[in-house]
């Protein structure tokens, strides 16, 4: 337990590899968006004070960190200014957490953020549903200065209203992985960025007509590709498939089937341990 109060089911957590700890981020009491610093020894963990981040209805939540600048970006929705899609920079010391100014991205919320670090650029490339365009897929570049950070403008991936999305950067390409479903299809597209814009490459299909949703990713450098699980709702299974980058296009593996007892939302997670060459996929 790190905080004895309700996530209201936003939260997420990130790794700081300079301060070698965890940050935990999430909506608790009065709905206020909230982290907290957590240490890792051998099999324990344990945590710091929790600092609030945002005094307002926060959701929308995600958190990730920047290897270059040594900071943690949290992205979230703000309710104290009409849910537009906002971001803030947290700088780790010992077992505190202490955050820049808030900074508006765009006007108007953004809806399941998903972003990766850019270790090339030193750039987040962010996808979510633009709230304030009939729910487009979209995708910006997010850039942390000091203790603050600003966005780029916004660009249209896929012209509907499609699902949460999921996106890895492919560290071996230099370029991100952006997967969706798109009426039943299952999409993939490969994104770039330069400056502050988003380029946009081809969109491949994969288990077309079988509504491929739920989707969760990790860049897998044993095997320097993407490894993406959902599940099948057309057929009510868990699948994971294998994804590579090749110029501007992504080409797909077959998909394997790792559970056919589906709940909810599943899968949740897939993380890749760079130790062990090994890939984990976690699930409901």
């Amino acid at each position: 337990v790190y905080i004895t109060q309700s996530t209201s089911g936003y939260a997420d957590i990130t790794y700081d590899t300079n301060a070698n700890k965890v940050v935990i981020a999430w909506r608790g009491t009065s709905n206020y968006g909230r982290a907290i610093v957590g240490t890792v020894s051998g099999t324990s963990i344990s945590f710091g004070s929790e600092t609030i981040f945002a005094s307002a209805t926060t959701i929308d939540i995600f958190c990730g960190s920047d290897s270059s600048s040594n900071k943690v970006l949290i992205v979230y929705s703000d309710g104290g200014n009409s849910y537009y899609a906002t971001a803030i920079v947290g700088t780790v010391s010992g077992t505190s957490i202490s955050f820049g100014s808030e900074a508006v991205m765009y006007s108007g919320r953004w809806i399941t953020p998903q972003f990766a670090f850019d270790t090339v650029a030193n750039k987040f490339g962010v996808g979510y549903r633009d709230g304030a365009n009939s729910f487009y897929a979209t995708a910006a570049v997010l850039t942390i200065s000091g203790t603050s950070v600003s966005a780029g403008t916004s660009t249209v991936m896929v012209s509907a209203n499609l699902n949460m999305p999921a996106i890895a950067y492919d560290v071996s390409e230099g370029k991100f992985a952006y997967f969706n479903t798109n009426s039943n299809d299952g999409i993939g597209i490969v994104f770039s960025i330069s400056g502050t814009s988003i380029v946009v490459g081809n969109t491949t299909t994969f288990d077309a007509g079988l509504l491929p949703y739920q989707m969760f990713c990790a860049y897998v450098g044993s095997t320097q590709g993407v490894l993406l699980a959902y599940v099948q709702y057309a057929n009510s299974t868990s699948k994971y498939i294998f994804a590579a980058i090749s110029g501007t296009t992504i080409t797909f593996s077959s998909s394997t089937t790792f559970d056919t007892t589906v709940i909810a939302d599943s899968p949740f997670g897939v993380a890749y341990d760079a130790n062990t060459g090994t890939a984990v996929i976690s699930y409901k």
